[in-house]
């Protein structure tokens, strides 16, 4: 289902970026939609967890044939809204990735953020793109140095396939807490409901899991099984179920 294509230098490929209010652009990306290339703008974000966002705005970008609801964060305007799918191709110079996993944010109050508070761009890359290499910043002289990163860079790009969304609260932000359900998903069908705090997840206490720990956990290979016990008005309940890819 995924593929990869790359040419690889040995210490890597440099791409120009230009700083504005502190924040890194890169030029040097294309996307495919609809059988067009079409070349972006992106900030370089290595702390946002998704691969790549993109704005619906930009020209001759078409939504996937198949893409998800989703919420896509929080922001000073409220909940901010979107849609998951997978963009056939992104390349970086000659660096090639298929079937990334994209957000496309359909919320007008996060498009006005985006163009009164920032030079104009068509998206971000996300650390979970970025993290498919070693990233050199050269800030002085205004580049970066790509690098594949090995162990990395052939994975694929994976969404939660439980069809739960999670959010932390409480001290340290240890405590999971189930915020929506998508319908007819793995979970939907397993009877978790929103609301319910997890506890553990195939016998581990996700006290000692990281949001993002807990996250990869439902983006393992499908049909992997899951045993998930979560408190609900004071009671314990437990599901099962079976990761299925939802996008």
């Amino acid at each position: 289902m995924f593929r990869f294509v790359v040419f690889f230098a040995k210490q890597g490929d440099r791409f120009p970026i230009v700083i504005e209010k502190t924040k890194p652009y890169l030029d040097a990306v294309k996307v495919v939609s609809n059988d067009k290339e079409l070349p972006i703008r992106v900030v370089l974000d290595v702390r946002a967890g998704h691969a790549l966002m993109l704005n619906t705005s930009i020209n001759n970008l078409q939504l996937p044939q198949k893409v998800v609801k989703a919420q896509l964060g929080v922001g000073l305007a409220g909940v901010i809204n979107g849609h998951i799918g997978r963009v056939p191709k992104v390349r970086i110079g000659n660096y090639e990735l298929t079937d990334v996993l994209t957000t496309f944010s359909d919320s007008s109050a996060f498009g006005v953020k985006i163009t009164d508070q920032f030079p104009q761009r068509d998206g971000n890359l996300g650390g979970e793109l970025l993290s498919r290499f070693k990233v050199t910043f050269n800030y002085e002289e205004g580049y970066i140095v790509l690098k594949p990163n090995k162990r990395r860079f052939k994975d694929a790009f994976e969404h939660d396939m439980s069809g739960m969304d999670v959010r932390a609260k409480g001290k340290g932000f240890r405590q999971y807490f189930v915020a929506n359900v998508v319908e007819n998903s793995p979970a939907f069908l397993a009877g978790l409901q929103e609301g319910d705090e997890l506890l553990f997840i195939n016998n581990e206490s996700v006290e000692e899991l990281a949001l993002s720990e807990l996250y990869q956990r439902f983006q393992r290979k499908e049909g992997k099984e899951m045993h998930v016990v979560v408190r609900r008005n004071g009671r314990l309940v437990s599901a099962d179920f079976a990761l299925k890819r939802i996008i």
